[in-house]
């Protein structure tokens, strides 16, 4: 194991091998997974510290993942804040209230760390009690992100809801986003207290966004949030369809950008700054096929970084649930077999 070189990496000392994890990679593809849910829904999961902790692990376990994350979902501490939430299948959380609603109706409420009902600091304590040498990344939804979840009763993964919103209601979408701001700090704040190594911001539909709304109006938030939490812990953000943002993302002062499969990464790794640190960015697609094609684009990948201290392998977005056990195995082996 090479669990150390995630945390060289971060800080852009030299290590042995590249450090390599997936996003979702504690998920439905595992086999350990599905049989540890069997009829339990997420939230139910989420409001077990033991089961939490036995599935973060899992993968690390079973395929030597430099790092472990955290198992959770990015709209449960919205439910602090008025917000109750159902699963879809085929759709994913869905808000039993409408953003406009709730907030007319006195329901949309500051988050208070007290009235978060999912014991995420214990779940973080049981995994590090078992596991200390392992990284654990914490982790939280952007603030657009999560607005996208509320702003009506059902999924904005193109934000247009959402923008809409934004373009009626200008004052509510401010407030909105000051709350959520907010709420991502102090629930971040919670994890790295508890125990994490790093936390990875999620902004998976910011690509929908227009460069100038990004530059005039959601940019400061990002920056905010970095402020305040860059001086405990290093920070990562992940966005997806985002190359026109490319030269405005490295300015809200993360300390690594994790990019989707779309981005040419040697080409990006010339023109961000030597200091930010990049993750990525295997396409998906790759852990679901034979497992010598996706070695062939893995080690493209690892060459085009070679020399980069400040790398780490990832996916270009989280990994699916048919992924192959076989193919995902040979990934993890050819990266750690590559020089760091």
């Amino acid at each position: 194991m090479t669990y150390r070189d995630f945390i060289r990496a971060l800080k852009g000392e030299e290590h042995e091998s590249v450090p390599v994890w997936f996003m979702r990679q504690a998920g439905r593809y595992l086999p350990e997974f599905r049989e540890i849910r069997g009829d339990m829904g997420i939230k139910e999961i989420c409001l077990n510290p033991e089961t939490v902790a036995e599935i973060t692990t899992i993968p690390v376990r079973k395929f030597g993942f430099d790092a472990a994350i955290m198992f959770h979902d990015l709209v449960l501490p919205m439910e602090a804040m008025g917000f109750e939430f159902s699963y879809q299948r085929g759709v994913g959380p869905v808000s039993s209230l409408a953003l406009l609603s709730a907030m007319k109706s006195g329901k949309f409420v500051p988050y208070e760390k007290s009235s978060d009902r999912y014991p995420v600091e214990k779940s973080i304590s049981l995994f590090r009690s078992k596991n200390k040498d392992t990284p654990l990344i914490g982790f939280a939804g952007g603030p657009l992100t999560l607005m996208s979840y509320i702003v009506q009763s059902r999924h904005d993964s193109d934000l247009s809801l959402t923008r809409e919103f934004i373009a009626r209601h200008p004052a509510e979408a401010r407030t909105t986003l000051d709350m959520l701001k907010e709420m991502v700090i102090e629930f971040t704040k919670a994890q790295v207290k508890a125990g994490t190594e790093a936390i990875q911001i999620f902004d998976s539909w910011i690509g929908n966004l227009p460069r100038s709304f990004f530059t005039d109006f959601y940019g400061s938030y990002l920056r905010e949030i970095v402020s305040e939490l860059g001086s405990l812990t290093p920070m990562i953000y992940f966005s997806s369809g985002s190359s026109h943002l490319d030269g405005v993302l490295q300015d809200t002062g993360f300390d690594f950008l994790s990019v989707d499969w779309r981005h040419d990464l040697a080409s990006y790794s010339m023109e961000v700054k030597p200091e930010t640190g990049l993750q990525g960015n295997l396409d998906p697609v790759m852990t679901c096929i034979e497992p010598e094609i996706a070695i062939r684009e893995t080690e493209r990948i690892l060459s085009s970084l070679a020399g980069r201290s400040n790398y780490i392998f990832n996916l270009g977005h989280g990994i699916p649930p048919h992924a192959r056990i076989d193919t995902v195995a040979r990934i993890v082996e050819a990266v750690h077999a590559f020089p760091g």
